[in-house]
């Protein structure tokens, strides 16, 4: 008994003596675990100084200049078809045939009705010249002459009624060969030989302008008065001639390749939206083969320019973080290299740049790569890399 209690003892105070040799070792510097481990390694740059314009993004569709449908203006049955579906057609370009047959026999009978009135003109003139001679020299009664003179001038009515009439007759004629009434591209036919189309009512097919194509697009009501203060500032009588620029990309496009100009600004603001409308016109030339780029209805993305170039700090858009709605950066200092959390301001992207209007210097370093890995106050291991063109050399427009 006496020398398993021995024992114990003798393991306590082994025990004490290490713990009190531990406590001894341990580093009083009142350091954090996140500190005393190695610092994470982080990507560093400096923003990029660099002229930029501002640029507003929107999104709209693409409109024919110039859309007309083509309906028929006789009665009458679908003689023959005279395009094929989806092709492009010159102005005046046949169309369609509408059997002529009873235009032409109705114009063959107002021609002959015609014919008829003139002959009995000739009569009723010669008879109203010899009643007049007679009444000068009291040979008949004032009745019988101013009964010439009604007969005459009926006459004359008949005449101008049936050349009103060859005239109707011969552009009935005309209406059974339907031609385009403009340049551009056709759509499909709606009736096939053979059907009966009524007048007025029926649509044949349809053909879009398409040598242009515009676009239209809705802006806020701030961008909408920075464009009309920039047209107000612009020297020449009429906007168009100023050529603002718009520039468009599809949904196909990585970027907004195709350059049109401003066309048109909508004279009210849409008091529901809070926007007004606007629209682009891009030139669409007709390629050697295949068809033309830009149709009617295609999803387009908008960037709009405004204002003068001025310089701005762009940083890597992967370097702003977000925290609660607001926009931030981490910016290491020096020489502690300790992180510092830095709210900043945004404006325009460039190109996966995005400028910082409020909040960093052209000095600052920023955390690029490896945000998850650092907290605010944390001490990290910078690894410097350009954040593009530096910051003294930058001196471009935007892409």
């Amino acid at each position: 008994m006496d020398r398993i209690l021995r024992a114990t003892l003798c393991s306590l105070v082994l025990s004490v003596g290490l713990l009190a040799a531990g406590c001894r070792n341990e580093p009083a510097t009142g350091a954090s675990p996140l500190e005393r481990s190695a610092p994470p390694e982080v990507t560093v740059a400096r923003p990029v100084l660099k002229k930029v314009q501002d640029e507003f993004f929107y999104t709209g569709r693409t409109e024919a200049v110039d859309s007309v449908d083509i309906r028929a203006r006789v009665t009458g049955f679908l003689d023959s078809i005279n395009f094929v579906d989806g092709d492009e057609v010159e102005k005046d370009k046949l169309l369609f045939v509408i059997d002529p047959r009873p235009a032409k026999a109705d114009q063959a009978a107002k021609k002959a009705a015609l014919e008829e009135a003139l002959a009995q003109q000739t009569l009723k003139t010669a008879d109203a010249v010899r009643v007049k001679a007679l009444r000068e020299k009291g040979q008949v009664s004032q009745e019988e002459f101013e009964r010439s003179i009604s007969q005459k001038d009926q006459a004359d009515a008949q005449v101008s009624k049936t050349k009103a009439d060859l005239e109707k007759a011969d552009l009935n004629v005309e209406f059974c060969y339907v031609t385009a009434p403009m340049a551009g591209r056709a759509s499909r036919k709606q009736f096939s030989v053979g059907n009966l189309i009524n007048a007025d009512s029926t649509t044949l097919t349809n053909i879009v302008a398409v040598d242009q194509m515009d676009v239209y697009f809705d802006v806020d009501e701030p961008t909408a008065l920075k464009v009309q203060k920039q047209l107000r500032e612009g020297k020449a009588k009429d906007f168009r001639q100023m050529k603002v620029p718009i520039y468009l990309g599809l949904v196909t496009d990585q970027d907004y390749p195709h350059v049109g100009y401003l066309d048109f600004v909508e004279n009210q603001l849409n008091a529901n939206t809070g926007t007004v409308r606007i629209r682009a016109v891009f030139e669409n030339p007709k390629p050697e083969t295949g068809p033309r780029l830009l149709a009617p209805g295609l999803f387009a993305r908008i960037k709009l320019s405004l204002g003068d170039e001025y310089e701005a700090l762009l940083v890597p858009e992967k370097s702003i973080g977000t925290d609660q709605g607001q926009k931030f950066v981490y910016v290491v200092t020096e020489p502690e290299n300790r992180v510092e959390y830095r709210r900043v301001t945004l404006g325009t992207v460039y190109d996966g740049q995005v400028v910082v209007r409020t909040g960093l210097t052209k000095d600052d370093k920023i955390v690029v790569n490896g945000l998850q890995r650092v907290r605010p106050k944390s001490i990290v291991k910078p690894v410097e890399q350009a954040a593009g063109t530096t910051a003294e050399a930058a001196d471009g427009k935007p892409q």
